[in-house]
């Protein structure tokens, strides 16, 4: 008798800045792949539909949430192959654009997830805390009383979304246990400069290998303390970067991870800091629901 799991899939997708047919096709091919793989909800990174960055072409993208061809798209996509989609968007706000991400079910019903520590480097792009000025930090202690972090359950395990630096909110695992949050999904979208990253001509020098050997120390493992927070929470935690160079500035490495409440990791991906090998990739991360039980 087969056990009764979450089958999550992480789609670390190589973006085009701007060029949403292009981005979604990607989506959509991850999306028929965790079909087949009979995954419940494929996960893709921070702004995996609009490229990720504060650059013109992606600002220009932002829609109102369940309004624009961005949400029409992942719903066509969630409503052919029956899997639930999560992907980045920008989103329209009332004090200006900002970085949001969708979880769209087959039916075509959704959840966003708006991102509260915009960093400085994403500014236009705004925080969803409407009082704060953007292009300036925000910090790790906020009033959670004026955050919002939908729940919504896949496979009858209560979720929620944590995009990139969000996940540094102080005191951020312990308000997910008074919502009775079991698994939660981290998009992520911030890579290196492209100076930090190398092509296989550099391995041959003494500097170009010190540079790729600090670069796979930061990509190839999720980190102890995320295990172990885990562990301590017993809750699963699913992460997944973009990957590749967008021809401008960023260059993303492309890492993910799927981990148990058990702190056991059925999929990891490790990144790829190496330009000249970055390619998207999919995986299939098997949790127990048993695993879930206190």
């Amino acid at each position: 008798m087969t056990e009764p799991c979450l089958r999550i899939a992480l789609g670390s997708t190589f973006c085009r800045i701007g060029d949403v047919d292009y981005n979604l096709a990607q989506i959509a091919d991850f999306a028929e792949q965790a079909r087949r793989a009979e995954a419940h909800v494929l996960l893709t990174p921070e702004l995996s539909v609009t490229g990720y960055g504060s650059y013109p072409e992606v600002v220009a993208l932002a829609e109102c949430a369940g309004e624009g061809p961005v949400y029409a798209g992942l719903a066509a996509i969630a409503r052919k192959t029956g899997v639930t989609v999560a992907a980045g968007f920008v989103e329209r706000l009332g004090h200006g654009p900002g970085i949001s991400h969708y979880v769209v079910f087959p039916g075509g019903e959704f959840v966003v997830q708006r991102k509260f520590r915009v960093t400085p480097y994403e500014s236009p792009l705004v925080s969803a805390l409407a009082g704060h000025p953007h292009g300036e930090p925000v910090p790790e202690k906020l009033d959670f009383a004026a955050l919002h972090f939908p729940t919504f359950e896949i496979e009858g395990v209560r979720s929620a979304i944590v995009i990139c630096a969000d996940s540094g909110i102080a005191g951020l695992q312990d308000y997910f246990d008074t919502l009775g949050v079991r698994t939660v999904f981290a998009p992520v979208g911030a890579g290196g400069n492209v100076k930090e990253r190398v092509r296989t001509s550099d391995l041959c020098t003494a500097e170009g290998r010190e540079r790729y050997q600090r670069a796979l120390e930061k990509a190839w493992f999720p980190g102890a303390g995320g295990v172990f927070e885990c562990i301590v929470h017993r809750r699963a935690v699913a992460a997944v970067n973009q990957t590749g160079w967008d021809g401008r500035s960023y260059a993303h490495v492309g890492d993910g991870s799927v981990i148990s409440p058990r702190g056991e990791m059925p999929v990891v991906l490790s990144g790829v800091p190496n330009l000249d090998f970055q390619r998207p990739a999919f995986r299939v991360g098997i949790i127990p629901l048993a695993h879930f039980e206190a």
